[in-house]
């Protein structure tokens, strides 16, 4: 039972740095890597259920069923768009991927058309410096509209520029997440694995309160 406590923990070990790195650099290698992953996982826990018997039979069986379960809702076809949008881990990943992909190049390159350009603001210092240099320039409302819109033009650069500096330190940790749909399929499969980990816990829970029972029911 030991040993295979141990193999069990380097296997864990060694699939959630494989997870890791595929959720970090997700491209289309590491979408295929977590997915042949997820299905060996997956055709392991369905021969297992089939096969062994007891405590781990019940183990394998709730792996499959949780694992295989949660891949059908987020990936498999069948089910509305919009209830995959709101499920809770594709929530998660959206939130995720949103902040990186502003810090993309394609995204820098139309945040930047958004941004106030420098020229923008100098054309509103120049005409505010005109109107304060004619005479009863300063009692002109349209001076203190220019003014406001260049506090306002101050105020949407700094807000631009600290989505950007954010987006750049999220980019940093997880670059993979700008190719959206790879970041997708890494993210559910390693879902699916931790769901299908839960599962397993849950199905023993379940095994060892049946075992219990039936000691009671044959000392009773």
């Amino acid at each position: 039972m030991r040993r295979f406590s141990i193999l069990s923990m380097m296997a864990f070990v060694f699939v959630s740095a494989i997870g890791l790195a595929a959720l970090r650099n997700a491209n289309e290698l590491w979408a295929g890597v977590m997915l042949a992953i997820v299905f060996i996982a997956l055709a392991t826990a369905v021969v297992g259920a089939m096969i062994l018997r007891g405590g781990e039979q019940y183990a394998w069986a709730g792996f499959a069923v949780f694992s295989g379960g949660y891949l059908a809702m987020t990936l498999g076809p069948g089910l509305d768009a919009p209830f995959k949008a709101h499920f809770g881990t594709t929530a998660l990943l959206n939130y995720v991927q949103s902040k990186v992909a502003f810090a993309s190049p394609s995204q820098a390159a139309t945040v930047g058309t958004r941004i106030p350009a420098v020229t923008r603001r100098a054309n509103l210092v120049q005409r505010i410096a005109s109107l304060e240099e004619t005479i009863g320039g300063t009692s002109d409302p349209t001076l203190a509209t220019l003014k406001k819109r260049l506090v306002d033009l101050d105020a949407a650069t700094e807000r631009q520029r600290v989505l950007i500096a954010a987006a750049d330190q999220w980019r940093s940790i997880l670059p993979g997440a700008v190719n959206a749909e790879q970041f997708f399929c890494v993210g559910h499969s390693l879902f699916a694995l931790f769901v299908g980990m839960v599962g397993t816990v849950i199905a023993r829970m379940f095994y060892a309160r049946r075992e219990r029972s039936e000691v009671r029911a044959d000392d009773d």
